[in-house]
């Protein structure tokens, strides 16, 4: 999908996960689909995770690291239940890393 010429409009890409990386398995990988991703002239790009059945860590922190940092919005389809609960529990090992002005106590 591409949208343009209307205001409100923003311009959409998906990106094929398997078209450029074999594996999901190392940082360096990650950070391949993430030049190609903000190369790319869409604000909203979606990643298609399709034929990937499983992510090591490393690849999924990276991932989602990237992913905050990235001016698109960016989402994911076509997820592997593996990979999905993956990205939940890491995300979730993250927020818990930060610090949280909540708990400060002064």
């Amino acid at each position: 999908m591409h949208f343009t010429g209307e205001v409100g409009v923003t311009s959409s890409k998906v990106v094929r996960v398997k078209d450029h990386l074999p594996v999901l398995a190392v940082r360096a990988a990650c950070d391949e689909l993430f030049n190609h991703t903000e190369s790319l002239p869409a604000d909203n790009v979606v990643a298609d995770f399709d034929t990937f059945t499983i992510a090591s860590r490393s690849f999924i922190h990276q991932y989602l690291l990237r992913k905050e940092r990235s001016n698109k919005k960016i989402s994911e389809i076509n997820l592997h239940p593996v990979i999905a609960r993956m990205l939940s529990v890491v995300k979730k090992q993250i927020e818990e890393s930060k610090p949280s002005s909540a708990n400060s106590h002064g």
